[in-house]
């Protein structure tokens, strides 16, 4: 079966652009992406939080700038070897 070990899921993620101007690159703040992942930390953190949205079918499973990256670059991998092996194309 090719599908047998298919395991589907979404995700969120709070993302801020880089911006490209003609004499330079604006990127956020470390300092600002520091804040957000604690706040965001504390957030997730709750407990009466993570019940309400496990009651809804909502696994949280919080990751780091980098550790995110990683996830969705792994994550695309997967999905474009699965619709290349389906010869799946948006033709």
């Amino acid at each position: 079966m090719l599908f047998a070990s298919l395991l589907a899921a979404t995700c969120s993620a709070i993302a801020a652009p880089v911006t490209e101007y003609p004499a330079r690159t604006v990127r956020l703040p470390a300092y600002v992406a520091e804040r957000l992942t604690k706040d965001m930390g504390t957030i997730l953190d709750d407990e009466a939080g993570r019940a309400q949205l496990a009651e809804r079918g909502i696994e949280v499973a919080p990751l780091s700038g980098p550790a995110f990256r990683q996830f969705a670059v792994e994550d695309l991998r997967k999905w474009k070897a699965l619709s290349q092996r389906a010869r799946i194309s948006l033709d």
